[in-house]
């Protein structure tokens, strides 16, 4: 006999956290950005110097380390920039 769905779906629906749904936007857009500039992942990895896997996990947003988003950001001839914001309106930038 089948069972309740709500018995169902408890078990099988987990919550997003806010970390994995940013990870995933900016991996969608840094997506966009590499294909705006007319390359493929496999070019992009070998400008990076990783496999073609990486940079998909990169993009899929499962990659988040500051070196492999470094390492992508200067293959599409851009860098990483970290800001620190603060409640009073200080921003430090950190490169």
């Amino acid at each position: 006999m089948a069972g309740r769905w709500k018995d169902v779906a408890t078990g099988t629906v987990r919550e997003v956290t806010t970390d994995e749904l940013l990870s995933a936007v900016r991996g969608h857009r840094l997506a966009e950005i590499r294909r705006s500039r007319g390359l493929t992942q496999h070019h992009l990895a070998e400008k990076m110097g990783v496999s073609q896997s990486q940079v998909y996990e990169i993009e899929r947003g499962s990659i988040a380390e500051r070196e492999a988003l470094a390492r992508y950001a200067i293959a599409l001839g851009g860098r990483l920039r970290q800001a620190i914001h603060f409640d009073d309106g200080d921003i430090a930038v950190v490169e």
